[in-house]
């Protein structure tokens, strides 16, 4: 982290000292280097100037009249590349957290030792996965100043990024997705006892995608007129994406009975009382509590859908078609196989992960789910 020095006006950032001075009520700071003395003797020099009046005159041959600060960088970046980008709001708010760090700094001044404590700092703070994606965009924003020519070098080219294992190992089985489908909890309204159950649009997400290995933007986003029917077969067809490919992505017959028995409210599959739903983070959060089930995802029923497929023997190219992964590195963390599933190799397969019937959609008894559950 930062070292804070003793005397007024200096500070030490990434090994290297700045001085700074009031002039017109905002403060300048100028790197001087990582002697200590001088910048505590060019600070003194610049409290005399702003006595004598020479200050000004010194500053604008010190300092660059075009200087780029951090946070015109961001927004440059912003305005030019991330928000034309489908998830230009989950890439921006990576920026955000080192945006608060820098904020009106000369990108110039900026040392890959600072980015480096910054790194550390949010360390403590957030996951080794969130870290290395706002590096990564970090790095995005300062390699756009080096093909501006305001940067000769990117800070970030020396900065190491966290080591990540973003394998899922456990995904939900089928007595616990079941559950969560099927839970009920009591709720005390002054005195008036009622039972709560998943909220119908969360429920039907959910089974979209297992079924789909669909991303829950893209579930949320289709509407009746992208079931399509092509020859004899449904399919979905998917315009927007995160890797901005269109797409289908075939319908199981039980998905599609599934489909057939809703009440076709509005333009979007996924609606509440016809209107579109933008988020299922807050009723998934509490859902994933009341079922126990605390490090469920609700990306993990992406993970379901695809290990699913290579169990059942598909090829990986096909499913690769079908989920819209571009690598077969990015595909491979999405196949959640275990120590049964590789006996292929000697004549013996496991079963696959079971789909959610039309049956279990619809409701089935609490004592058939207890069932299920013991036999997961």
């Amino acid at each position: 982290m930062r070292q804070k020095p003793q005397e007024k006006g200096i500070r030490l950032r990434g090994g290297v000292w700045y001085t700074n001075i009031q002039v017109d009520g905002k403060r300048k700071e100028i790197p001087v280097g990582p002697n200590k003395d001088e910048a505590i003797a060019l600070h003194a020099r610049l409290k005399l100037m702003a006595l004598d009046g020479t200050l000004q005159g010194y500053l604008q041959k010190q300092l660059p009249t075009n200087v780029v600060t951090y946070n015109d960088a961001v927004k440059e970046h912003n305005e030019k590349h991330i928000k034309h980008q489908t998830s230009a709001r989950d890439l921006y708010g990576r920026l955000k957290p080192s945006l608060k760090f820098f904020d009106k700094r000369d990108i110039t001044t900026i040392r890959w030792q600072e980015v480096e404590d910054y790194r550390n700092a949010r360390l403590g703070e957030v996951s080794p996965g969130t870290v290395k994606q706002e590096l990564d965009m970090m790095h995005a924003t300062f390699e756009r100043q080096v093909k501006n020519d305001q940067l000769q070098k990117n800070p970030l080219d020396k900065v190491d990024r966290p080591k990540v294992n973003n394998t899922r190992d456990d995904i939900p089985s089928h007595g616990e997705f079941l559950n969560l489908l099927n839970l009920s909890w009591e709720v005390d309204n002054r005195g008036f006892k009622t039972i709560k159950r998943l909220e119908p649009h969360l429920k039907l997400a959910l089974v979209i995608a297992d079924y789909t290995a669909m991303r829950i933007s893209e579930v949320l986003a289709v509407k009746w007129t992208h079931i399509r029917n092509i020859d004899g077969c449904e399919s979905i067809y998917i315009a927007k994406t995160k890797t901005k490919q269109k797409r289908f992505v075939p319908v199981h017959p039980e998905l599609s009975r599934i489909l057939q028995s809703l009440p076709r409210r509005g333009l979007f599959v996924v609606n509440v009382r016809g209107r579109k739903v933008r988020s299922l983070k807050k009723g998934f959060n509490k859902a994933r509590e009341l079922a126990s089930l605390p490090w469920l995802h609700i990306h993990d029923f992406r993970h379901r859908a695809i290990t699913r497929w290579v169990q059942q023997g598909h090829p990986v190219n096909v499913i690769m078609k079908v989920t819209g992964h571009r690598t077969f590195s990015a595909f491979s963390r999405y196949a959640n196989l275990k120590e049964g599933d590789i006996q292929v190799l000697v004549g013996r397969k496991t079963q696959p992960l079971p789909i959610v019937s039309y049956q279990d959609f619809v409701g089935i008894k609490l004592e058939n789910v207890a069932k299920v559950w013991q036999a997961a």
